[in-house]
This record gives structure tokens, C-alpha cells and sequence, in this order.
């Protein structure tokens, strides 16, 4: 069976590392994935069939040589790449739209590694067709995509549903060209023919697969039972977004094998589901009537339906749901700026995008994952309210919106600004949002130096553009004799001086000059600088809007490069 998969790279057990030299350990701490010698992987003859992405760190010839020697097809290959030794380039040798070249711009994020890339749609900038998120293309994908990556002309057609967004930008229905066509469907009918040149396929992605399983169902059994199911509807797995099930299950290994991203829920939202099946077995064993038919239409989101009710098989059940046309805006929160501090839920939500919209510094946090098949538009600071409308209007049309946010989307970001335009444009019915959560800066500035947020904290932000200064000095005042750590968000801008330095003046007349605080700069980003300090001894010169500074309470701790926040356990504890 093919596989998809959403994110932009499989996860370690998916991955692995082909090397003799000792500096492939480098690129396994940043990936996470085993090192495999050389000439044990030489002789691995199932090489590309358990792996999804595969790393070679030697010289390009000895990884050609090695490739050679298994049975290549464009259909299955995984991502490969290559790597020297000296960690200078990587190139990318297959798959290089299954994840090949996500992979290369996230070691050179990460390590600094410069990345090959020699596909013409991404050097073009142009949208592959085989990476248009939530789309599934067949056909003669090679003539076409030649048309689009030369911007030449190419017949749009759509049965009844409206364009992908990124070929909306590009062309407009029914071009003159008709000796290239790419047709749009909801459903995948029409242009079957492999052979029919100058013609592509794109169908919409709106199944969703609902399983239920025991824990020892085997891969096997279950993608037999899939294979069958999606038949019965004339289906592949092309046409599927996801699978869902319980969140017991979300690991299994059956399910994982399935190369889909996997929603899980747990048994009490799938109990609320009204579902035609329901089990008074199932509901003994794991506290819902509903495993398979509730997931799937859980999954689907609101106005879904059932197109195929559960089926069985001797250890597993599946149900599958079509997805209406409903969008939904995601707001991403990234991290503070390194790849290695995103969640592998903010890498599957960027990748899935059809919109990506953001600051265009935020995006430059992701664009490794990000690809020419998504429309990504870029806003500069004090457009957060464009920024935030046009995500709506995006997804009140049926599409999926990423609004990508550095830090946590929740913590002076977006979030609260999207719920607040919702209700004054009255649109609450007509999309859904989705929050995924990130890395806060305080987080990662904390880590870097001990852990000073140990106990109990608070958040603050010097920024008076939004709040009355009046109203910030009245928290510092209160908060000033409390035991909490205080974390300043947004200290001092070339035109805001005099909040920093007056929060540091409030903070001193109670906790006294000697407090210690510790003063975090670019963290986790090129240029990134740590120190402790205490208030009396703060230059306040060195501080900006890339800095957190964290001033800690009365049982925050220095040692030495160390500064902590004790909990209070006793002797006994330790």
C-alpha cells in the first residue's frame, strides 16, 4: 500500500542514518533517528521498504552505489539524502517532494548544512502539484508541472468546488491552453488514464479513517482492512487526510504503519458522538460505546458524515467519514526560533496548510517545512489585524489556514485577537480554530541557565501600546512583594525607554538591589546570549525586544552559572 505522510519528515523509528564517520552523531541529535554502518546497510535489501527517510553521510558516489543496488520506484522511494563529512552541503538524491527537501532546509536551520535542492519547482518558486496540501494529483504530473514551473499556459478546471489557493493566484479558470489541463474535484473521478497526456487529476482529500483495534492487531490485518473498506467506495488512500481513533491507540503500531497523520480522542468526546453502531462490548472494554464511527466523524470535524459504516475485521474495526467543505484557521505557535524547539504537532499543522499566513520573520522560523504548493502571505509588524482578517476570510471560503506565531500562539500572540475579530464579524459558524500550542520564550530563556520559573511565576508585558502604562505599573506594584518570579515580555523598544527602567526601579525599592535575574537575548537563535545579573547591577543598554528578562523571587537561587527557584521540599528530598 502507498503511504502518505503530512509531515514534512517521519519520525525516528521511520528514519535512519547511513554512516561510518563519527560525525553522523551530530545529525542523529538533531533528527533523532539510529546510526546504521555502512556496510551493514549495504546488504539491506529491504532498506526502502521500512524506512520513510533515509541520511547518508559519505561522499555522493559511495551513497549512489549503494542505492543502485535496491529496486527503485518513484511511486515508493523514501526521501534521501546525502551529507559530507565535514557537514558542508546536503543534497538530495530521491524523494525530494516526500519530505527530501524539508529535510535538507531543516539541517541547514539546524546545522548550518547547506542544502542541494534541484527540483525546478522549488528553485522557481512555483507550486508542485504533488504538494498541494490536502490534495491528492495523478496524471501526467511531469508535462504539467513543466507548464507551471516555465509559467506557461494551463487550463484550470473545476467540478463544482473552487480552486486550490495557490493555483488561484497563478491562473484563472478555463485558460486557453487545452493541450494542458488540470481538472479539480471533489471526488476522484474523471481522468483515470495515467497515459492521458497533458491532463492531471487534483482530488480533494475528505476521507477520514475511524479505527478501532486490539493492541495486538498486526499491521497486516489492518491495512487489508483498509484497502477493502476504501474499495467499497472506489476509493484509494489518496483520497484520505487522516486517520482517527482513540487515544489509547494513537501509537499503535498498526495504525502508525498506515503513513497518515493520526487524530486521537479520548473516550468521553467519543462517547458524546451519536453514532449508528454503537457497542456495549466496546463501551465495557474502554468507556465508549464508539471507537471507530465516532473517531472518524470527530476527525471530519462538524457537518461531516459517515459514507461507510464500521466494518470488521478479526482484531479491528474501521468506519469511514467525508469531510464537508469547511475551513479552519491554525494558529501555530513555532517556538522562540530554533527547528528543535517546535512540537511535531506545529510540523504537521504548517505542512498541511494550504494558507500560511504571519509575520514574515515568523515564517522565516518555519520555512523549512513550509513548501511553493501552499500560498503563504507575509504581513510586517502592526498588521496583525490583516493579518487575522484574511485568515478568516481564507478559511470562511473552505480552506485550511495556518497562522503561524513565534512563541505560543496563547501568550501575547494571535489567538486572543482571532476569537476577537470572530465575534465582531459574526462569523462563528462558518469555520473553525484550531490552537497549537509552542515553546514560550520564557520557557527557553529559563532553560538555558537552571530553572528559575521552579515555582510560581508570572507573565508581563513593558509593551503600553495595547495596555494604559497606568494599569502595567499597578500589576508591578502588587506583585512586587509577592514570592513570584516575574517574566517581562517586550521590555525596552528605541522608543519605549522609560517602562523598563521604571519596572526595574519598583522591583528594586522592594526586592532590593541584590535580586537576581537572569537576562535572556536571541534564545535559541543566531546570536543568542545568557547571563545572570542582579537588578542593582542590570545594564539596561543590553536590553531590547528579542530579550526575556526574568527577575526572580525570594527563594530563587545563584549558583554560580545556576540560578533556580527552590520548591520548598525539605532536606529529607534531597
Amino acid at each position: 500500500m502507498s503511504t502518505y505522510r503530512p509531515d514534512f519528515y517521519p519520525s525516528a523509528e521511520k528514519t535512519v542514518i547511513i554512516s561510518n564517520s563519527p560525525i553522523a552523531g551530530e545529525i542523529s541529535k538533531v533528527v533523532g533517528a539510529r546510526v546504521l554502518p555502512l556496510k551493514e546497510a549495504f546488504y539491506h535489501s529491504s532498506l526502502f521498504e521500512h524506512f520513510e527517510l533515509v541520511i547518508y553521510v559519505c561522499a555522493v558516489p559511495i551513497a549512489v552505489r549503494a542505492i543502485a543496488r535496491l529496486a527503485l520506484d518513484k511511486a515508493k522511494d523514501p526521501a534521501v539524502v546525502c551529507v559530507d563529512e565535514t557537514l558542508a552541503h546536503c543534497v538530495v538524491l530521491l524523494g525530494a517532494h516526500k519530505g527530501g527537501n524539508q529535510v535538507a532546509k531543516y539541517l541547514e536551520s539546524t546545522l548550518k548544512i547547506r542544502p542541494v535542492i534541484t527540483t525546478a519547482s522549488d528553485l522557481n518558486g512555483k507550486p508542485a502539484l504533488d504538494q498541494i496540501p490536502t490534495y491528492f494529483a495523478q496524471g501526467d504530473l511531469a508535462s504539467v508541472q513543466r507548464q507551471i514551473n516555465e509559467a506557461k499556459p494551463v487550463a484550470l478546471v473545476a467540478n463544482s468546488c473552487g480552486l486550490p489557493n495557490v493555483l488561484e493566484a497563478l491562473y484563472t479558470l478555463d485558460e486557453r491552453s487545452q493541450d494542458y489541463i488540470i481538472e479539480i474535484a471533489r471526488n476522484d473521478a474523471g481522468l483515470r488514464n495515467d497515459n492521458n497526456k497533458g491532463h492531471v487529476l487534483l482530488t480533494k482529500k475528505r476521507l477520514v479513517l475511524g479505527i478501532g483495534c486490539s493492541s495486538d492487531c498486526s499491521p497486516d490485518e489492518l491495512s487489508k482492512l483498509v484497502q477493502e473498506s476504501l474499495s467499497v467506495l472506489n476509493a484509494d488512500l489518496g483520497q484520505v487526510l487522516c486517520a482517527a481513533t482513540i487515544d489509547i491507540r494513537k501509537d499503535h503500531p498498526a495504525i502508525v504503519s498506515l503513513g497518515l497523520e493520526v487524530r486521537a480522542y479520548g473516550a468521553d468526546e467519543l462517547q458524546e458522538v451519536r453514532v449508528p453502531n454503537p457497542s456495549k462490548v466496546v463501551d465495557d472494554a474502554v468507556g465508549t460505546a464508539s471507537v471507530a464511527e465516532a473517531a472518524c466523524l470527530l476527525g471530519a470535524s462538524s457537518g461531516s458524515q459517515l459514507v461507510l459504516e464500521k466494518r470488521r475485521s478479526p482484531k479491528a474495526t474501521l468506519a469511514i467519514a467525508q469531510i464537508q467543505d469547511r475551513g479552519v484557521v491554525s494558529v501555530v505557535g513555532v517556538g522562540p526560533g530554533s527547528p528543535l524547539l517546535r512540537t511535531r504537532k506545529s510540523e504537521i499543522v504548517l505542512r498541511m496548510a494550504e494558507v500560511v499566513i504571519g509575520f514574515e520573520g515568523y515564517l522565516n522560523l518555519c520555512r523549512d517545512v513550509l513548501t511553493p504548493g501552499q500560498l503563504q502571505l507575509s504581513y510586517k509588524i502592526g498588521e496583525e489585524i490583516d493579518r487575522v482578517d484574511r485568515a478568516i476570510k481564507e478559511a470562511s471560503r473552505g480552506a485550511t489556514v495556518a497562522l503561524v506565531c513565534s512563541g505560543d500562539p496563547g501568550v501575547y500572540a494571535m489567538a486572543s485577537l482571532l476569537y476577537e475579530r470572530r465575534s465582531i464579524q459574526g462569523r462563528a459558524g462558518s469555520y473553525d480554530i484550531e490552537i497549537v500550542p509552542g515553546v514560550t520564550a520564557a520557557l527557553a530563556a529559563a532553560s538555558t541557565s537552571g530553572a528559575i520559573l521552579g515555582h510560581d511565576h508570572a507573565y508581563i508585558s513593558l509593551s503600553d501600546l495595547l495596555t494604559p502604562w497606568a494599569f502595567i505599573r499597578d500589576a508591578l506594584v502588587n506583585l512586587a512583594p509577592t514570592h513570584l518570579a516575574l517574566i517581562f515580555y517586550n521590555p525596552r523598544s528605541k522608543n519605549r525607554r522609560h517602562q523598563f527602567r521604571e519596572a526595574m526601579e519598583i522591583l528594586k525599592g522592594v526586592r532590593g538591589a541584590d535580586a537576581p535575574v537572569l537576562v535572556a537575548k536571541a534564545v535559541s537563535r543566531v546570536g543568542q546570549s545568557t547571563w545572570i545579573t542582579s537588578i542593582g547591577e542590570l545594564d539596561e543598554e543590553s536590553i531590547d525586544m528579542e530579550t526575556v528578562v526574568i527577575v526572580g523571587g525570594p527563594w530563587t537561587v545563584v549558583d554560580e552559572d545556576i540560578i533556580y527557584t527552590r520548591r520548598g521540599y525539605d532536606d529529607s528530598c534531597n
